[in-house]
C-alpha cells in the first residue's frame, strides 16, 4: 500500500497543506507515524477522505472498484473488459455467497447485480448492502434481462440506485457507472441512506 506525505495529499486534494493538517487535527484524516514521527496517509485512508468529502482532486490515484455479481459467464468477460478498459477495477461474483465473501475483503465503490443468481435473488442482495453500516452508502446498479416494472421497482425499493436492462451498450453501462460514482451521485445516495 502506499503513503502519502501532508504536502502530497494537499496536491492531489488542491488544498492548503493546512486544510490536510486541519482535517487530520480534527480526526477527519487518518494518519500513520513513521518511527521518526512523521505524519503520513494510506492510499486507502485518502481514498475515503476524498470520497466522503466529494473532493475534486488533480488526478485518481487508484481505480474504482466494481463488483460484478451474475452467473452468466459471457456477461461478466464482456461487461469486465468493458469496465477495465475505461479503468476501473473489476472483480466477479457468479453466487450471492461469493458477492458476501467479495463485499466483505474487496470492499468495491459499486456493485452490478443481476435479479436472478443460483442461489439468492438481486433484490436480497442489495437489502443486504443497505443494511450494513460499512456498506450502506454504496453504490448498487441493478442489470436484468427483464424489464418487468414490478420487478425492477423491487429492486429498487430494496436498495438500488439505477436499473439497466439487458443487453445494454458499453456506452450506457459506462455513463451509469460513472454517474453513480460522481459527487452528484454519491450525494444523492448519502442523501437517500441518511
Amino acid at each position: 500500500m502506499r503513503y502519502y506525505t501532508t504536502s502530497e495529499v494537499a496536491k492531489i486534494c488542491k488544498v492548503h497543506r493546512n486544510t490536510i493538517l486541519t482535517a487530520i487535527r480534527k480526526g477527519v484524516l487518518r494518519i500513520h507515524r513513521t518511527p521518526g514521527g512523521h505524519a503520513r496517509i494510506s492510499q486507502e485512508d485518502l481514498d475515503e477522505f476524498i470520497h466522503r468529502r466529494s473532493l475534486a482532486t488533480t488526478k485518481v490515484k487508484s481505480a474504482k472498484r466494481v463488483l460484478i455479481v451474475d452467473d452468466d459467464p459471457v456477461f461478466n468477460q464482456i461487461t469486465s473488459a468493458v469496465l477495465a478498459s475505461a479503468g476501473y477495477s473489476v472483480r466477479v461474483a457468479a453466487t450471492g455467497f461469493e458477492a458476501g465473501m467479495l463485499l466483505a475483503e474487496y470492499r468495491p465503490d459499486i456493485v452490478l447485480v443481476d435479479l436472478m443468481l443460483p442461489d439468492v435473488r438481486g433484490d436480497a442482495i442489495c437489502r443486504r448492502i443497505r443494511s450494513t453500516p460499512a456498506l450502506a452508502d454504496m453504490a448498487i446498479l441493478a442489470v436484468s434481462s427483464t424489464s418487468d416494472k414490478p420487478l425492477v421497482d423491487q429492486l429498487l425499493r430494496a436498495g438500488a440506485d439505477d436499473f439497466l436492462a439487458k443487453p445494454f451498450s458499453h456506452e450506457s453501462l459506462l455513463t451509469r457507472v460513472s454517474y453513480l460514482l460522481s459527487p452528484v451521485g454519491v450525494s444523492a445516495r448519502t442523501t437517500r441512506v441518511l
